[in-house]
């Protein structure tokens, strides 16, 4: 167990994109727990990666998510009572997998006797699904495939998270520059605090204009530090014009003539 918590958490901050992640967390599941095929999918937006899955199902569970995640609500329910997995044929009765769309469209055509679920879920909000899969004529899975793959689950959620969020990074880039995105990180009394830096003001200044006190001013500066990657006001003071921030529109009181 600690070996595939350390390899997956190392793989969330070592891949490249969510896809190299999602292949080698199933790679590792695998080695736990074994399959016959299996998705991994990412929402939103949806990424979704297969092993041994005919991509012409996999095209079709993506256009019709929504409608499948309603009939499938009474797994999710499960799941969430379950530690946040569950086996398809321990929660749906024989007559609910030969009804259900989800099951006539996606399941049956693959020939798949038996499914077991990996709702990764952070307070409550499912952000990604695993899907392992056993054809017809193999063994189902059991409670204690289960057992191997509770444990499993929190740092594959934690992981998970860490990749959504670097991917998040990565398109704030893209859109806007890696300086606005840091920027962007920034709350918006960091910010004012920030804007006055940059035009020389103390902290007791900021903070009298502020209407607070040097040691809050003081102590936002260090998270502003902390954020922005630098160590000195004036290092400060050059990030933000390079930003734009330092051109914020924002009121620099006059000091000279409350002297």
């Amino acid at each position: 167990m600690s070996g595939f918590g350390y390899d997956v958490a190392c793989a969330a901050l070592a891949c490249e994109s969510a896809e190299e992640f999602a292949r080698f967390a199933l790679r590792r599941i695998g080695e736990a727990v074994a399959y016959d095929s299996a998705v991994y999918v990412f929402f939103p937006p949806h990424v979704v990666v297969t092993v041994n899955t005919d991509p012409v199902y996999m095209q079709r569970f993506v256009s019709r998510s929504r409608s499948y995640g309603d009939e499938l609500d009474k797994g999710r329910r499960t799941a969430m009572r379950n530690g946040g997995v569950y086996i398809d044929t321990e929660v749906f009765s024989p007559t609910e997998r030969k009804s259900l769309a989800f099951y006539r469209d996606i399941i049956q055509p693959q020939g798949i006797g038996s499914q077991l679920a990996l709702y990764l879920m952070l307070r409550r909000r499912m952000f990604g699904v695993v899907h392992l899969c056993r054809r017809m004529g193999r063994p189902g899975f059991r409670e204690m495939d289960l057992s191997v793959l509770r444990p499993m689950l929190p740092i594959l959620v934690t992981s998970h998270a860490a990749v959504m969020a670097a991917e998040g990074l990565r398109a704030c880039g893209q859109q806007q520059g890696p300086m606005e995105c840091t920027l962007a990180s920034l709350s918006g009394r960091e910010r004012e605090v920030a804007h006055y830096v940059a035009h020389g003001l103390s902290n007791k200044e900021i903070a009298s204009f502020l209407g607070t006190s040097p040691n809050t001013v003081r102590n936002q500066l260090v998270r502003i530090f902390e954020k922005l990657g630098v160590s000195s006001r004036a290092e400060l003071a050059s990030q933000l014009a390079r930003g734009g921030l330092a051109d914020f529109p924002m009121p620099v009181p006059d000091l000279s003539a409350a002297g």
